[in-house]
């Protein structure tokens, strides 16, 4: 199917609708001054179709916008975006939402699974944010999931959630983390979330967010070299590399937060698939008030 392409110039919701099997892109708005909101919809299966264009970017959405536009995306799902090809995996990069333009987005209640993994080959996609990558633009990520994505290494930073550029101010607030992986080596960077902001010394923030059972080279939870990690949890991360097995960057970046190693301590209950899992803390977690309000 070809994808839905649109323009605006004033503000437009979209609600209730499903947004599926596009060949490489399902939703496209093209740069626009208008506001965007995207409600209750689902944004699923972009896949490779008639274009058959191995090196192109296979997206559920792809939003452009303006200096006076925001975005808002609220209570949808975006799952099972890029299908990558047999012996072309390094040259299939896949995202599930891409945001590039606006002054500033809202993404809250959302759920981000399952994106990058071939469905003919369950091989991962190569790609910097394969769930949600926002490109200069300011974020607040706020009660959602991402769980289950993959990301195969080609470039630096492959990587679920990925802020790139003038993003500075963004932060993510009540997320989980979980059963995503980065495939490349020890020496892959990046992780769940990885900040990657125009200047060392621009602001981000992470609060009261889990990272659990997430799997990469370096930093497998969180890598931040700058900006601040808080009241967050760190659980049964695996790196590949050297380092810690849940975080990678510069310590002093993470503030209050509960990091531990062993998998299976009943600290958290963990099952084999993450979107089962039940993450809230066990009695005797030693993560119970680490966190500073």
């Amino acid at each position: 199917y070809n994808p839905f392409t649109f323009s605006n110039t004033e503000p437009l919701t979209l609600d209730g609708l499903e947004f599926t099997r596009g060949d490489l892109y399902n939703l496209i708005k093209t740069a626009s001054a208008g506001d965007l909101t995207i409600t209750n919809c689902a944004i699923t299966e972009a896949v490779y179709g008639a274009s058959g264009k191995y090196e192109t970017v296979t997206c559920g959405a792809s939003l452009t916008g303006s200096e006076s536009a925001y975005l808002t995306v609220i209570d949808s799902v975006v799952h099972h975006n890029g299908r990558c090809g047999d012996s072309n995996r390094e040259k299939a990069p896949s995202r599930g939402l891409y945001c590039t333009g606006f002054s500033g987005a809202t993404i809250e209640l959302c759920a981000f699974g399952d994106n990058g993994r071939s469905a003919r080959t369950g091989r991962s996609c190569q790609s910097r944010g394969v769930a949600l990558y926002l490109n200069g633009v300011p974020a607040r990520v706020s009660r959602c999931t991402f769980v289950g994505n993959r990301a195969a290494t080609g470039n630096a930073h492959a990587t679920i959630l990925y802020f790139d550029g003038n993003a500075a101010g963004s932060e993510v607030e009540n997320c989980i983390f979980a059963g995503n992986l980065i495939e490349g080596g020890a020496s892959t960077t990046g992780g769940a979330l990885c900040f990657n902001l125009a200047n060392a010394t621009d602001a981000a923030a992470v609060r009261n967010c889990t990272f659990a059972d997430n799997s990469c080279g370096k930093g497998p939870g969180v890598y931040a070299d700058g900006g601040t990690v808080a009241n967050t949890i760190l659980y049964g991360n695996t790196a590949l590399g050297d380092g810690d097995a849940n975080w990678g960057g510069t310590s002093s970046c993470f503030v209050n937060c509960c990091s531990v190693n062993a998998v299976g301590s009943g600290f958290v209950p963990v099952t084999d698939a993450p979107y089962q899992a039940d993450y809230t803390l066990a009695q005797g977690s030693p993560c119970i008030d680490k966190g500073d309000d």
